[in-house]
C-alpha cells in the first residue's frame, strides 16, 4: 500500500507547481525557494512516510499524517483560488491560469488512494481493538 501512496503522491508535486503560479505572483517579494518549499510540504511529508516498505510508525499516526496532508493541500488550493479571486492576477505569456489550475487540481487526484488508505487503516485499527486480528499472520 505504501508504494501506491508514494506514486500517487507525485500528483501533489505537480499540484504544487500549479499552486506556485498563484503564490509566486501574489508574493513576489518573498524568494521563490521559500514559497516552493512551503508548497511542496504535503508532498515531502507523504514521500517521507511512504518511502520505505514499512511505515515509520503505527496505523493511527500514519492515518493522521494522511489526514494532515490532505487538509494542508486543500487549504493551500483554496487559498490560491481566493487570492486569484480577490487580486485578479495578471496573465503570464508563458503559462496560463488555466494550465496552473489544471496542474493544481491534478494534485487532488491523490486524495482517492489517500482516502482509501485512511479507511483501511481505520478499519484495521478498530478491528485490532475488538480482538480481531488485523493481519493474516496473527492467530486467534
Amino acid at each position: 500500500m505504501l508504494g501506491k501512496l508514494n506514486i500517487a503522491s507525485l500528483s501533489l508535486a505537480v499540484g504544487a507547481m500549479g499552486q506556485y503560479w498563484f503564490y509566486g505572483r501574489s508574493f513576489s517579494s518573498i524568494p521563490a525557494w521559500i514559497i516552493v518549499t512551503i508548497l511542496l510540504l504535503p508532498w515531502l511529508i507523504t514521500f517521507t512516510i511512504t518511502l520505505s516498505k514499512r511505515p515509520p510508525f503505527g496505523p493511527r499516526p500514519l492515518r493522521f499524517c494522511l489526514l494532515f496532508v490532505m487538509c494542508l493541500y486543500a487549504l493551500l488550493t483554496i487559498s490560491a483560488e481566493v487570492l486569484d479571486l480577490f487580486l485578479h492576477l495578471p496573465q503570464d505569456g508563458h503559462f496560463s491560469v488555466t494550465a496552473a489550475r489544471i496542474m493544481m487540481y491534478v494534485g487532488l487526484i491523490c486524495f482517492i488512494p489517500f482516502i482509501r488508505a485512511y479507511a483501511l487503516l481505520r478499519r484495521s485499527e478498530t478491528s485490532s481493538f475488538q480482538g480481531i486480528p488485523s493481519a493474516p499472520s496473527d492467530k486467534i
